[in-house]
């Protein structure tokens, strides 16, 4: 499995691990498919269908995303679209409110080798977005389910549930948001193919237990399964195999995971908007870091701005 060759630097990545980018695609050159294709349900400023495409360039990419709303989701629709034209890849992009205008396209894949659902997080749109899906994958294809462990949006796990036990899936692969489903008859051949894949490589770590993920050695393990199939754990390893996080680490992974979307992307417009104080110039992000972590994020911008008007004013600043 080699690395990625491009991953989102702005905004637009805030949600997406490269961890989990790394795994799509490689997903798709696994296919053995000389050309592919590629929807994704709920694209916003198109991160994951960007990095899909970059480094995978034989997938066509088509999106379905209503971007319901006023001016913030405009903005997100007109930056997906912008970030293929810059690259000349508006043709590798078509984009679609519906899934009844994308089900009567003119001239579209009769399936998809890959399909990422991503789109409204309840149970109920949730459903009806893997119902369709199935209609439209691949019978070799793999679908990935966004925010399948979140705690805030049981409804997306609780759809998945549901929809492996009527339809013919098993869940392959779960990372610490996504599940990567597979047809039943196939899931023996992809886990072998993606344990050959990840077995010799540091981009994603694979593990076949939790005890081993936690650095643990425990007699007869659990096995990770559902519905009697193995799940292989994409997981950042805990324990003595994992690395003290640092404080910017642990409150960016809560704000992740406990934050409602929109609290966290109000953290990060916050964020932006301040780059300008809280940097001094040449320290880069290593100085947005001390200043923001020695007191926290409060603590660190008020410290700063103090520091800055004293500064100016000639003054000198003991103890900071």
């Amino acid at each position: 499995m080699r690395s990625l060759t491009f991953f989102p630097d702005d905004d637009s990545a805030i949600w997406l691990a490269r961890k989990d980018a790394t795994l799509a695609v490689a997903i798709l050159e696994l296919c053995g498919h000389s050309a592919t294709n590629v929807l994704e349900i709920g694209v916003f400023r198109g991160a994951w269908s960007l990095t899909v495409a970059v480094n995978a360039p034989t997938a066509t990419v088509f999106g379905i995303d209503p971007y319901p709303g006023g001016e913030f989701l405009q903005q997100a629709r007109m930056q997906a679209l912008r970030s293929f034209a810059e690259r000349d890849m508006s043709d590798r992009l078509c984009l679609l409110p519906t899934w009844d205008d994308f089900l009567g396209a003119a001239g579209r894949p009769e399936s998809f080798h890959l399909v990422h659902v991503d789109g409204r997080h309840d149970e109920n749109h949730a459903t009806v977005d893997l119902e369709n899906a199935d209609t439209v994958l691949a019978p070799d294809g793999v679908m990935i389910v966004d925010d399948f462990r979140h705690v805030g949006y049981p409804g997306v796990a609780s759809a998945t549930y549901r929809f492996l036990e009527r339809r013919d899936y098993r869940v392959l692969v779960v990372t610490e948001c996504k599940a990567y489903l597979c047809r039943t008859a196939l899931h023996p051949a992809w886990s072998r193919r993606l344990k050959r894949a990840l077995g010799n490589q540091s981009v994603v770590p694979c593990f076949s237990t939790w005890s081993q993920a936690e650095g643990q050695s425990v007699d007869n393990p659990a096995l990770p399964s559902v519905l009697g199939a193995e799940v292989l754990l994409c997981i950042e390893p805990s324990g003595p195999l994992q690395a003290p996080l640092t404080r910017t680490a642990t409150l960016r992974r809560i704000a992740r995971d406990w934050l409602p979307p929109v609290a966290v992307r109000a953290l990060w417009r916050a964020r932006e908007r301040w780059r300008p104080l809280l940097l001094p110039p040449g320290l880069g992000d290593q100085g947005e870091a001390l200043a923001v972590d020695e007191r926290g994020v409060v603590g660190g911008v008020t410290d700063v701005l103090r520091r800055r008007r004293v500064e100016a004013a000639g003054l000198r600043v003991d103890g900071g």
